[in-house]
């Protein structure tokens, strides 16, 4: 993966996360209760914990 896609990659991570969290604070004022967000509360943490993986194994070197 070039640094670019990298970037790219990273910035799509981030920018679904901020939604997610958006969308997550928006039910929760609206009283939707904690089981029925059980979902969209597991897929934040999936892409949480991808976002983590990559930057842990670090940016790569532009080939």
């Amino acid at each position: 993966m070039t640094r670019e896609a990298y970037r790219r990659e990273v910035e799509r991570l981030l920018e679904q996360i901020r939604q997610r969290v958006s969308e997550l604070r928006l039910l929760k004022t609206y009283g939707v209760r904690t089981p029925a967000l059980e979902d969209k509360k597991r897929e934040l943490r999936r892409m949480r914990s991808e976002l983590a993986a990559m930057v842990a194994a670090g940016s790569p070197v532009a080939v």
